[in-house]
């Protein structure tokens, strides 16, 4: 398999229809919410309980991952043990992230969320609020950009008086 371009609509119909209780965070998620900056992956936070992880396994097998980019996996239930993991999949890279720096863990950031429509599938993209307490503990300059960008948004939704 060859590297694609990001097609969320690939991941998205995958996830739900294992429906799978999963987050989108990261750039991806500050482009739903109108952002412009690019992104190079996709990022999600999982419910970690062991059937909803069989269920994300199921999914991203429909995407065939990779590991690192090169070796073929099967994923299960165990694949998502660690704080964050990587692959490669037919519908780009996706992250899984479970080290979650936000107020109530996965709970809170889902309770959070904000529930879109997208390519006709309800999805749940983390919060602004949340969006930026994520980014801004990172020390990457992307992710500094972000935290600008998000604090724009922000401002321009609800303008102080």
């Amino acid at each position: 398999m060859k590297p694609s371009a990001l097609d969320l609509k690939k991941l998205l119909e995958a996830l739900s229809k294992e429906e799978v209780d999963y987050v989108l965070v990261g750039g991806m998620a500050l482009v739903v919410h109108g952002g412009d900056l690019a992104t190079t992956d996709f990022d999600l936070a999982l419910a970690l309980d062991e059937h909803n992880t069989a269920k994300a396994a199921r999914a991203l097998n429909l995407l065939h991952p990779l590991l690192r980019g090169v070796v073929p996996v099967e994923l299960d239930s165990k694949a998502f043990a660690g704080e964050f993991v990587g692959f490669l999949t037919d519908a780009g890279a996706v992250d899984v992230i479970n080290r979650l720096s936000v107020d109530g863990g996965y709970q809170g950031l889902r309770e959070r969320a904000v529930r879109m429509k997208l390519f006709g599938l309800e999805i749940q993209v983390a919060s602004l609020t949340d969006l930026r307490s994520l980014k801004s503990r990172s020390s990457r300059s992307k992710d500094l950009e972000h935290v600008r960008e998000i604090d724009a948004i922000i401002r321009m939704v609800s303008p102080e008086e």
